[in-house]
């Protein structure tokens, strides 16, 4: 006999987190979705995040955004200041794809939202689609989860509007927080000056840059040579097509290589090493001012 578990709808749910994977907590959260949406397809986007580091999780929820199948739940959470009452939680809604983030209202989703407007956004108020007994320090189990579960399965039961109007009251997506956004990537004195920001580091130590690949004027031809500054430190680099490319020569140190990067933007990499460390760049201190001088 099928059980009715068994023929329901399927539906995809997304977990970003800075919980790691020692302590037991991702597995937690894993087992409440799975509780009320047992049909659903859990995707880890990552949950090594730094601690706390809202930036990074920004970044990476930008960048993942686009590659999740439509009608997708994503579940972010990163919240330094769990627990505090004054910061909302809310359920946004994007009409590309029709995908649903679940997310603290700390900036988190800045640099999605500087690119994709939602169109509805709910704050998570309904204490009937939340674990009994809220903890308030595991918001990810006891809040995030839960709603986001429930949004699963009314994705995939076609129910989503009522199940988003039981979330909570209605938001202007002008209220929602938006900070973490790095200054928008300009060309300046005749094409010669690319001003952006540092926006992410990868755990390679590579600097990956808000400049979009295509923003590079004229023909992109590899080994030839710009000038970065970044905190304020001016750095020749070397277009490559690779890393491979920046493999370090018999002699003299090896070089910086300015990577067309496959999230669609410029990178800064060296071989074998971390460039943020030789140049003592934090993720702390990102976004951080970067210009680049053909």
């Amino acid at each position: 006999m099928t059980s009715a578990a068994s023929q329901s709808p399927t539906s995809f749910v997304a977990l970003l987190t800075d919980c790691g994977d020692r302590d037991g907590y991702v597995g937690v959260v894993k087992g409440v979705i799975l509780r009320l949406c047992p049909n659903c397809t859990i995707v880890d986007l990552a949950h090594h995040i730094d601690p706390q580091d809202v930036n990074h999780a920004g970044w990476v929820l930008n960048q993942c955004f686009d590659a999740l199948p439509d009608q997708t739940v994503i579940i972010a959470v990163v919240d330094p200041y769990v627990g505090d009452a004054t910061q909302r939680s809310v359920v946004l809604v994007f009409e590309a794809g029709q995908k649903v983030v679940v997310v603290p209202d700390n900036g988190l989703a800045g640099r999605l939202l500087a690119r994709n407007e939602p169109v509805e956004v709910r704050v998570i108020e309904n204490p009937a689609l939340q674990g009994a007994g809220q903890s308030t320090t595991f918001h990810g189990r006891d809040r995030y989860a839960p709603v986001g579960a429930h949004l699963a399965r009314a994705i995939a039961e076609e129910t989503l509007p009522a199940m988003l109007a039981a979330v909570g009251p209605s938001l202007p997506a002008a209220d929602l927080k938006r900070q973490g956004q790095a200054m928008a990537p300009v060309l300046r004195e005749d094409d010669r000056l690319i001003q952006g920001a540092i926006d992410a580091l990868d755990r390679y130590g590579n600097l990956l840059t808000n400049v979009p690949n295509t923003m590079w004027p004229g023909t992109w031809t590899e080994a030839d040579v710009a000038t970065a500054q970044v905190n304020d430190r001016t750095i020749p680099v070397v277009c490559c097509l690779s890393y491979s490319a920046l493999q370090k020569p018999n002699e003299g140190p090896a070089p910086i290589g300015l990577i067309r990067g496959s999230h669609g933007c410029l990178e800064l990499a060296v071989d074998g090493a971390s460039l943020s460390e030789t140049l003592g760049i934090r993720a702390d201190e990102l976004p951080t001012p970067f210009e680049l001088r053909l």
